[in-house]
């Protein structure tokens, strides 16, 4: 990769491509940086004022300097938050992007947890302690700046003293930058640990009650969140140190002012009116060395956060241009399914040696109407899944049409092959985009696969219907209704090759026997695994294998 393009994988790549609307904020923000502190002067300018329509004068303008400094900070303000807010989006939509991109095989075995806190926790600290601590750096240490300059129109020797005083506040905290850096990593990494946990809870809510574990559940959960609280507390007492420290040079710094004006008043040097000018302004030195030194520390803590975050964007780079690579050798594409053929296939998961499909051979036509029988693991699944593009490295050979699968493009396969999962997930959606996925489909189309699903009486039963709303993964529907919604998702896509895996498990004889009798009815090629050898439909089936430790046996 080159150097280009990997300055383009760090968290400020958004800020790097919209150059113009970072211009336009920093203009508008260093503009703020000279104006703010003026306001210092609007007492001097009343105190010293040689008449009273000068005061008025004054007054004036000082007024004018109030509203402009209001109007250009809350433009400053909106700016920063619009390339925050753009800067987080952007970050997550190239890892979700990636995420969603992976192949199946690398999804399977990937930590998934981890990109969830990523997502979030993370997010929020690098928009909290990174891009604000930027935002705050920029502001006052701009009006600091100003702030000095004006030191020199009232006493050049102001400007030496406050200068050196405010060192102070801006030095010592660093000596708490290495603590803050490693005190933050170890929160994110407990924090990532802890939400993973949680989400195991939740999804496995179920076996946790059927099997009456709770109390082993909640110990365990009991020391994780006092690890995650050990963490953020030690976290935060340091982030409090850094504080109390900088407030305390910070005082000592107005003190510093006050007594030197004082000094250059009694001989002379200043009028009465400078020197109020001379304390308000020290504000605009004292607050920001305290400001300054706070988010700095805070924006070096997120550094290993920051790093982490680049390294899953730049791997999602080179993954990219790796699978690039990739599709240009799938250069198959496929315009219709007639024949899959089966050659000497055999396959095994990557931390065993131990074949789950050995010496597969078999073919498939158009028309066929396939059942693969099997007990639990014998290997159906995985079959379905070599087929499906999940898994690419099996030996021996799958042709569709005479075209090798590991080169057809799967987007085009796609196209042609639909699928219902033994275990169906829907999202927390409407039903109506629980089937359609977003993409647009005729009432009339919906309807059809409605009924072919045999689910369509229920729906008309539904106060909103179609529009009615899943809760989280179907927990508002029985197994069966779920099923019948992952058929109906199916169905309406017209696929050639329609896939299904125990696609009546949960199901009623009578309520199976009639949605067999529409799957049955599917023209096209129709693969459907199942353990009920029994069924009266099975009669329908025109080719069924049997597998048993990974060896397929047609059963005539």
């Amino acid at each position: 990769m080159t150097e280009a393009k990997s300055k383009k994988t760090t968290v400020n790549e958004y800020i790097a491509n919209h150059k113009g609307i970072v211009l336009i904020f920093l203009l508008i923000t260093m503009t703020l940086t000279f104006v703010a502190p003026l306001k210092s002067f609007i007492l001097q300018w009343l105190i010293d004022a040689s008449s009273k329509e000068n005061a008025l004068k004054y007054l004036l303008l000082g007024s004018v300097i109030t509203i402009l400094s209001f109007i250009l900070e809350l433009l400053s303000r909106n700016l920063a938050t619009k390339i925050k807010c753009e800067s987080i989006n952007s970050i997550r939509q190239k890892i979700v992007e990636r995420v969603l991109r992976k192949k199946m095989d690398k999804y399977l075995m990937g930590e998934n947890a981890d990109i969830v806190s990523i997502l979030t926790n993370d997010m929020r600290i690098i928009y909290d302690d990174y891009y604000t601590a930027l935002y705050n750096i920029i502001l006052y240490a701009g009006m600091m700046f100003f702030a000095l300059c004006m030191y020199i129109y009232i006493n050049p020797s102001l400007l030496i003293f406050v200068a050196l005083a405010s060192l102070a506040p801006l030095v010592l905290p660093r000596f708490l930058d290495k603590r803050l850096k490693i005190t933050r990593e170890q929160y994110s990494t407990e924090i990532g640990k802890y939400t993973s946990y949680i989400g195991d809870i939740f999804k496995g809510f179920e076996i946790i009650k059927q099997f009456n574990v709770i109390s082993n559940f909640n110990n365990i959960h009991i020391k994780r969140a006092a690890n995650v609280s050990d963490k953020e507390g030690t976290l935060q007492k340091n982030i409090n140190l850094s504080i109390t420290m900088s407030s305390f040079l910070g005082d000592i710094l107005f003190f510093i002012i006050l007594l030197l004006g004082m000094f250059l008043y009694f001989d002379g040097k200043i009028t009465i009116g400078y020197m109020v000018a001379a304390a308000n302004l020290s504000n605009y030195v004292m607050s920001p060395c305290k400001i300054i030194s706070q988010q700095y520390a805070s924006l070096k803590s997120t550094k290993g956060i920051r790093k982490k975050v680049d390294d899953i964007i730049k791997e999602a780079m080179e993954c990219k241009e790796k699978e690039e690579i990739e599709e240009i050798e799938e250069i198959e594409e496929i315009d219709e399914i007639s024949q899959v053929v089966w050659t000497n296939v055999g396959f095994s998961y990557h931390n065993t040696d131990e074949p789950v499909l050995n010496n597969v051979n078999m073919t498939w036509e158009k028309e066929d109407k396939i059942a693969l029988l099997g007990k639990s693991g014998s290997g159906k699944t995985t079959l379905i899944k070599i087929f499906c593009k999940y898994y690419n490295n099996y030996q021996g050979k799958v042709l569709i049409d005479s075209k090798d699968l590991k080169k057809i493009n799967i987007d085009s396969f796609y196209k042609k092959i639909g699928i219902v999962s033994q275990n169906t997930y829907l999202f927390n959606d409407t039903i109506r985009n629980n089937i359609c996925l977003y993409d647009s489909y005729s009432e009339d189309e919906i309807e059809y696969a409605l009924i072919k699903a045999g689910i369509i009486d229920y729906i008309n039963t539904l106060p909103d219907g179609l529009d009615t709303h899943i809760i989280e993964n179907g927990k508002n529907l029985s197994g069966g209704q779920a099923q019948r919604l992952a058929l109906a998702r199916a169905i309406i896509r017209k696929k050639e090759i329609l896939i299904i895996d125990e696609g009546t498990t949960g199901l009623d004889m009578e309520t199976a026997q009639d949605i067999m009798d529409n799957i049955l009815g599917f023209k096209g090629m129709l693969i459907m695994i199942t353990h009920d050898i029994h069924g009266k439909y099975m009669k329908h089936f025109n080719k069924k294998y049997y597998i048993n430790n990974g060896e397929m046996n047609l059963i005539t």
